[in-house]
């Protein structure tokens, strides 16, 4: 037990400092534990990275019960689902948590900023070494609607717009964006509003 002690504190001072970083992600201004708090009770998003820390934290010292109720704690409370089993890097922005699916095994790194409806996880696909999610480096952003599966690398800084579905790997700063959108009926569209503008 004397020798669990100094590795329950280390966890403790690493999710400290994990909900530090995340915090200067949603404010301006010097970050203590007033702003945690204040972030915590109104950024769902803040909120749901706080509480995967904690899940995340638990379930490395070898909790497995916690972990998944938080997981649950964070589907009611902010509308997302986090894997505790994910490693997500410091200074992590959840803007618009609503719809966010992040899987088991997926790992980002440092500065992510992930939007709303976004999908990491994994496939049918796995490396030599089991991984089947996704690995994001450093300052990776992901615009609405972005699905990124399989055991794929994204590079730092990459931007991936929104509703770009991600299946391979892509290198540092990079901008990927899906096709604009088309027009498609505009003609028909035209006759039936002519005929009943004229009453027909």
């Amino acid at each position: 037990m004397a020798g669990a002690e100094p590795t329950e504190r280390v966890c403790l001072v690493a999710t400290s400092q994990a909900l530090f970083c995340d915090a200067g992600r949603y404010t301006s201004g010097p970050v203590n534990w007033a702003t945690v708090v204040r972030l915590f009770m109104t950024r769902p998003g803040f909120r749901a990275s706080c509480i995967y820390r904690v899940a995340h934290s638990l379930r490395a010292g070898g909790a497995v019960v916690l972990p998944k109720v938080l997981e649950r704690v964070i589907l009611y409370t902010c509308l997302c689902t986090i894997s505790s089993d994910a490693t997500l890097g410091e200074a992590l922005l959840l803007p618009h948590p609503i719809g966010i699916v992040i899987g088991a095994g997926t790992v980002t790194g440092r500065g992510c900023t992930i939007q709303q409806s976004v999908s990491l996880g994994g496939n049918y696909d796995r490396l030599r070494d089991g991984r089947s999610s996704p690995t994001l480096g450093d300052d990776v952003a992901l615009s609405a609607g972005a699905v990124v599966v399989g055991p794929l690398h994204i590079g730092d800084r990459t931007l991936v717009g929104a509703n770009v579905v991600v299946t391979r790997d892509v290198g540092p700063d990079v901008v990927l964006k899906s096709a604009p959108a088309i027009e498609i009926q505009k003609q028909q569209w035209k006759a039936k509003r002519d005929t009943r503008a004229g009453g027909g």
